[in-house]
């Protein structure tokens, strides 16, 4: 749930399978570069990038605009949380 970008973004991005989808494989791919490029900035930028990305595309729509419930600093360092948390499990699974 809060990897749903309606949290700071105030778009409502629908389907939601592909959003998560799309949010999940850029997590695992950022989970996958050195930890010092995971900053906020770097991190807004492909986030940035994945939306435009998916909208271009027209792979998601958006079905609403919101009101912002959290800023996106904070949304994206819950990003950066979960992206922590995979790079761990990244390593635990590469040392098996």
């Amino acid at each position: 749930m809060m990897a749903d970008p309606v949290w700071a973004y105030r778009k409502n991005y629908e389907p939601k399978e592909v959003l998560y989808q799309a949010i999940d494989l850029l997590q695992r791919h950022l989970a996958e570069l050195p930890e010092e490029l995971s900053t906020l900035d770097n991190l807004r930028r492909a986030f940035n990038r994945l939306w435009i990305m998916l909208e271009v595309d027209d792979r998601v729509v958006v079905t609403a605009h919101t009101s912002v419930l959290m800023s996106e600093e904070q949304w994206l360092r819950c990003q950066q949380s979960t992206i922590a948390r995979r790079r761990v499990e990244l390593g635990s699974d590469q040392g098996d």
